[in-house]
């Protein structure tokens, strides 16, 4: 699974993401906090200051320096939106595969804003209060680029008012099946 995520900012896993880790460098020091993705509570289980090297020492231990400066405050505030959005993109990913990680850059026919049609659709039954901003973080287009393109789904007839796929999203995103599997077929 591909995820957007802010810089310093990663899955422990890819393939089968546990956690939500967040590192970031400051001198010979390594901070790391790991945030379970499946705990109780949003933010970090684990903090850990680390010595860049395992070869390199230093007299006395971690000084108090470093522990000053870990934006713990920063990371649990940002770790509770990330978590919740990186859990409805698993949970959303068991029942539909991945559907932002394909998402055209730049929509040049039907087919490619029909994809983005069904991507629509699928953030609106997860992110009720503010889907435009979902989609910008897991796209990382600009939000006035999502809501164009948004505007060009309605005025095309590929979404309705209620942001469902029409009849006639259906038949483009069936034609762009069968034009595949020929393609596959032919090779």
């Amino acid at each position: 699974m591909k995820t957007n995520l802010p810089p310093g900012w990663r899955l422990d896993e890819p393939d089968d993401p546990q956690a939500l880790v967040w590192e970031e460098r400051r001198g010979p020091w390594l901070l790391r906090a790991t945030c379970p993705l499946w705990a109780p509570y949003e933010g970090p289980g684990e903090v850990s200051v680390l010595l860049e090297g395992p070869d390199e020492e230093v007299a006395g231990g971690v000084p108090v320096d470093a522990l000053r400066t870990f934006p713990l405050r920063e990371v649990k505030a940002q770790a509770r939106s990330l978590l919740a959005r990186v859990k409805e993109d698993l949970a959303l990913s068991e029942v539909w595969g991945t559907p932002f990680d394909d998402l055209p850059q730049r929509c040049r026919n039907d087919a490619d804003y029909a994809v983005w049609a069904v991507a629509w659709m699928l953030i609106n039954r997860i992110s009720k209060t503010s889907p435009v901003k979902a989609l910008t973080e897991r796209t990382g287009l600009a939000q006035s680029t999502v809501s164009s393109r948004i505007a060009k789904l309605r005025k095309t007839g590929l979404i309705d008012d209620d942001n469902q796929i029409t009849a006639r999203c259906q038949a483009v995103l069936e034609a762009r099946a069968a034009a595949l599997f020929d393609d596959q077929e032919g090779n």
